[in-house]
């Protein structure tokens, strides 16, 4: 053990590890690096708890237009689906006889998804 690093057998020294700090290699297309800043904002607004979840799911949202929530198990097979109305601002879902595990969530309109996200299911 070196410096809190535990060494192969047979080995005495540290290895040796590459220097990060050379700078670009122009030409190559590692010497720039390209940044995306993601401005875009949206004005809805969705909680889901509790997760993981036993029983129950709750959404609450502010929507202006309808949507769907959709739910989708680990092979891409929508379990359980809701509709959000825009009237509402919470709906809840039962989530009891679904088996454990992670799921996937979609939440669209129809101007397209407006959330993904996953959730764990637990008994």
């Amino acid at each position: 053990m070196q410096g809190g690093l535990e060494l192969p057998e047979d080995s005495y020294t540290i290895p040796t590890f590459p220097n990060y700090d050379l700078g670009p290699l122009i030409g190559s297309p590692c010497d720039t690096v390209y940044t995306v800043n993601d401005t875009q904002t949206t004005d809805q607004v969705f909680r889901i708890y509790p997760n993981p979840a036993s029983k129950w799911l709750n959404i609450v949202y502010d929507l202006n237009d309808d949507a769907l929530f959709e739910l989708f198990d680990f092979y891409g097979r929508r379990v359980a689906a809701v509709s959000l109305y825009h009237y509402f601002k919470n709906r809840t879902l039962d989530v009891s006889e679904l088996s454990e595990g992670v799921y996937a969530y979609t939440i669209k309109s129809k101007n397209g998804v407006l959330q993904n996200g996953k959730l764990a299911v637990v008994k």
